[in-house]
């Protein structure tokens, strides 16, 4: 009798958790998900600066950002992009890069104080009930569920004359940019996502159902 018991609570909690074998492709990490966000903050942060202002005028960048708690290489990779797409985004509203330093008339002090993921849950449900005699628990059992991530990224910009070292009236730019992607799970089956990570000054926000 008791080992039918036994059994029958292992059988159950395998079914309740949906165990099977499977073969899963491993994530990236970063993931393509926190990619994309990360990116999608810097860009909308980059996209309110008012750029076109250095048009026609020959500039040299040095550009520093907070380390965060990053891998080392993850850190170098972030702010070699982030320095690299705002020098691009420099040279579409026309600015010119001077070879040297010493030729340029402007010199961009640019700090990316923020450039980084934040994650949040909430649930609301019954937690994992451990099954005895087994050592295996149910799994929780979420009415309602969120999983939240939201990308921010930040940019101070400096303009100051090479010849003097002035700091240039009206050249401080500063702007913030953000993305998110929502998941919200109601009564175990119905699901839906609320992201802007596609979309464009002109679109609205997308929601879809899971």
């Amino acid at each position: 009798m008791f080992h039918r018991f036994k059994g029958i609570a292992i059988f159950t909690a395998l079914l309740a958790s949906g165990c099977g074998l499977s073969t899963q492709i491993p994530a990236s990490r970063p993931s393509g998900l926190e990619q994309f966000l990360m990116a999608r903050a810097l860009e909308r942060a980059v996209a309110q600066l008012d750029l076109a202002r250095f048009s026609q005028r020959t500039i040299w960048v040095d550009a520093c950002s907070l380390s965060g708690a990053a891998s080392q290489p993850e850190r170098v990779a972030n702010h070699q992009y982030a320095e690299r797409y705002l020098l691009a985004e420099l040279k579409r509203a026309g600015a010119k890069m001077a070879p040297r330093k010493e030729e340029a008339e402007l010199q961009l002090q640019v700090f990316f104080p923020v450039l980084g993921i934040d994650h949040a849950e909430s649930s609301l449900g019954l937690p994992a009930i451990p099954v005895p005699l087994t050592g295996i628990s149910t799994p929780p059992l979420d009415l309602y569920r969120a999983d939240q991530s939201s990308g921010h990224g930040k940019i101070t910009l400096y303009a100051f004359d090479r010849g003097t070292g002035e700091l240039l009236e009206n050249r401080v730019l500063s702007s913030l940019g953000q993305a998110h992607y929502d998941r919200y799970k109601i009564l175990l089956i119905l699901g839906y996502t609320h992201t802007d990570i596609f979309k464009t000054n002109s679109d609205p926000e997308e929601t879809k159902a899971d």
